[in-house]
């Protein structure tokens, strides 16, 4: 991709969920002139970070063929949550031996904050191979904004599939845990949004923040 710098690490933004609340497929909901998965990745590219990007999505991977990204399937059936998506997102990454870590957001929080990728990753030395990295703000940890460390495969592999681990927060548990804290900058740059509703509340402060800018 054009602008990439060698030592950004690559992210995944996890849009595999079904969207039972919004009445289709979450990534593509319409949100500010555009969709969701086109403001994520507004927000991920507006800091200085420019590494590679991936969506995770199942079904037709053809309905993103505009984004021109990767799209990766879960390798694990029947939809057993964000944790098959960043297992997704780590055997991507994997495939390139100079990569030791992996992003990952969710479709659904179209406010991210700028500069959430290199604010993640500037934070990498010092700390031991094996930390999850996970955003933090006033409104709690955010589990599925994180850098993961590829170490961690065969891990999370055993607890998906061996152990039927379903939940995020289960699996960071188990590891080390750096949290990089967000200030609030008067609403909330995490807000997840799982219905029409939060699907409008998210748009107007879009539009409030960005007024001149649609999501695309």
């Amino acid at each position: 991709m054009t602008g990439q710098r060698e030592g950004d690490a690559p992210f995944v933004i996890l849009a595999g969920g079904r969207a039972s609340r919004l009445n289709g497929d979450k990534a593509l909901a319409p949100f500010a002139g555009a969709t969701l998965l086109d403001a994520v990745l507004a927000r991920c590219r507006a800091g200085s970070w420019r590494g590679p990007i991936a969506i995770n999505a199942n079904g037709d991977p053809g309905r993103f063929d505009r984004f021109g990204l990767p799209v990766l399937v879960d390798s694990i059936p029947e939809f057993p949550g964000p944790l098959a998506g960043i297992l997704a997102a780590m055997d991507w990454a994997a495939s390139s031996t100079t990569r030791q870590w992996v992003g990952t957001v969710p479709v659904d929080t179209p406010l991210l904050p700028a500069g959430l990728m290199g604010s993640l990753q500037a934070v990498l030395p010092g700390l031991a191979a094996d930390t999850i990295i996970c955003a933090e703000s006033a409104s709690g940890l955010h589990p599925v904004v994180a850098l993961w460390p590829l170490c961690l495969r065969k891990s999370l592999r055993q607890a998906v599939v061996g152990e039927g681990i379903r939940r995020v927060r289960d699996f960071i548990a188990r590891h080390r845990l750096h949290r990089v804290v967000f200030p609030d900058d008067g609403f909330d740059a995490f807000f997840n949004v799982n219905s029409a509703v939060e699907l409008v509340a998210a748009e107007a402060v879009w539009r409030r923040i960005r007024p001149d800018s649609a999501a695309g």
